[in-house]
């Protein structure tokens, strides 16, 4: 809700040839930054970092979690500390 907001409260500031731009505003570079990159992609290869999606029916005892948006059930686990050893 907060990015909707903040996005309606730019629809009268701007021009409207540059509403589709709008979006993509606070997430699109538009120029090569060669720190910046090399820094995000330190961060995409920390294994601290991970996220791991699974989606089965065989883990639906397990989810007692509820998501807000796409009112589905899910839970939430540390990755046990050999498993983040082993990916390094």
């Amino acid at each position: 809700m907060k990015s909707c907001n903040k996005i309606a409260n730019k629809m009268g500031k701007i021009n409207e040839s540059d509403i589709p731009f709008i979006i993509k505003h606070g997430y699109v570079k538009e120029q090569f930054d060669k720190e910046l990159i090399t820094e995000i992609g330190k961060m995409f290869m920390q294994p601290s970092r991970v996220n791991i999606f699974m989606a089965s029916k065989a883990f639906e005892r397990d989810c007692i979690i509820n998501e807000i948006w796409m009112l589905t059930k899910f839970t939430l686990e540390d990755i046990q500390a050999d498993l983040l050893k082993a990916m390094e």
